[in-house]
């Protein structure tokens, strides 16, 4: 969810984001919940106070948390050899700064292209969700090279995230 937060506009409502996720509305406004909670998220209500208000990410707070946390919050582990969809450092978004990998890392889909070492997806549907989705592709793919990359691949995750969401 605070990964989409990034390629919405900041009025899309909690029904906006389930539909763009494929997420049921109570999954969505659970989430959109707890972002608040954790202060990713705050809510400008409107002058008038009639409308519900505006959601804002705190860009800096979710850049900080993803570079920071979700390495150690979600290690991973490349596995057995599947098809799938490249992430990391073998996903497009990097892919053209090293050489061809022998064996990419891969999100596992029955109808990925591509034959390489599996990671986990940091939500189960993220491999059926970036199949039409490229930004939001991107942005998991970098992610994912600050999960599991060397350290170049980090740094220049680091880098293409911070173009992103700062």
């Amino acid at each position: 969810m605070l990964v989409k937060l990034v390629l919405v506009p900041e009025d899309v409502s909690s029904v906006g984001l389930a539909d763009a996720l494929v997420w049921s509305q109570s999954q969505a406004h659970r989430s959109l919940k707890r972002l608040e909670q954790g202060r990713l998220v705050t809510v400008v209500q409107s002058p008038s106070g009639r409308s519900p208000g505006v959601r804002r990410l705190n860009r800096r707070a979710a850049f900080e948390l993803l570079l920071g946390g979700v390495p150690y919050v979600f290690p991973v582990e490349p596995g057995r050899l599947v098809a799938g969809i490249p992430t990391a450092g073998s996903a497009p978004v990097l892919a053209h700064h090293f050489r061809a990998d022998p064996e990419p890392l891969v999100w596992p889909h029955p109808e990925g292209e591509v034959r390489g070492m599996a990671i986990e997806p940091l939500h189960p549907g993220v491999p059926e969700l970036v199949r039409t989705d490229r930004p939001l592709y991107d942005l998991l793919a970098l992610i994912d090279a600050l999960r599991v990359g060397r350290a170049r691949e980090r740094k220049l995750a680091e880098n293409a995230l911070k173009e992103r969401l700062l």
